[in-house]
């Protein structure tokens, strides 16, 4: 017997109430991070973010949202790899280099095969801490004691000393700029290691 328009669409009704079609929704309703205030402002159709933090910030969270609750996502940052993240709950600490660092947040909608990826960029800036916490040299005490706030010291050593080293140590560990020792032209020193030799002139070097 053939099936009226309405017992056909109360049919179609009924297979869709045991046999639902799953969602592709992969939207976030809302994304924050601990890093502050992203830019643009949080929209679901807008996947790139930028926030700054201060170099004293090595890691921050982000806090997804998914608009699905039958959604899943996962958070990586620098393709470090993805973890999965409770939508409402922070991420665990995901460690900032200095400079740009890409937060991935990856929304799977249940379907399993829609996917949308919101990005945030965050620049963490540079130390702006230039001083060294220990200064020494093969020459021997240097005259007046090391503190960071002075620059200017004098050493002196006997005629049969020809050359010297110099150990300089950065005060900030997360300083990526190289020490430079400079004799005619600079060279670069690791923090707590000797310098090269740097050879002595009789009288003032």
């Amino acid at each position: 017997t053939e099936l009226n328009t309405t017992d056909r669409q109360s049919m179609e009704a009924s297979q869709l109430a045991y046999y639902p079609i799953p969602s592709t929704n992969a939207n976030l309703s809302t994304l924050s991070t601990t890093a502050g205030a992203i830019t643009p402002i949080f929209d679901a159709a807008t996947t790139a973010y930028t926030a700054s933090v201060t170099n004293a910030t090595s890691s921050v969270t982000v806090t997804p949202n998914k608009a699905d609750a039958n959604a899943t996502i996962q958070v990586q940052v620098n393709n470090g790899g993805y973890s999965t993240v409770t939508s409402g709950s922070a991420s665990a600490a995901l460690s900032l280099n200095v400079g740009s660092n890409t937060i991935d947040v990856k929304v799977t909608a249940q379907d399993g095969t829609t996917v949308k990826t919101y990005t945030i960029t965050v620049m963490r800036a540079a130390s702006a801490n230039a001083d060294l916490s220990a200064l020494t040299t093969t020459a021997g005490t240097i005259s007046p004691t090391f503190d960071a706030a002075t620059t200017a010291y004098t050493a002196s050593v006997t005629n049969a000393i020809t050359s010297v080293t110099v150990t300089p140590t950065k005060s900030d560990a997360n300083n990526d700029t190289p020490v430079n020792v400079i004799y005619s032209l600079y060279s670069t020193v690791t923090s707590g290691s000797a310098s090269a030799a740097l050879s002595l002139n009789v009288g003032s070097n």
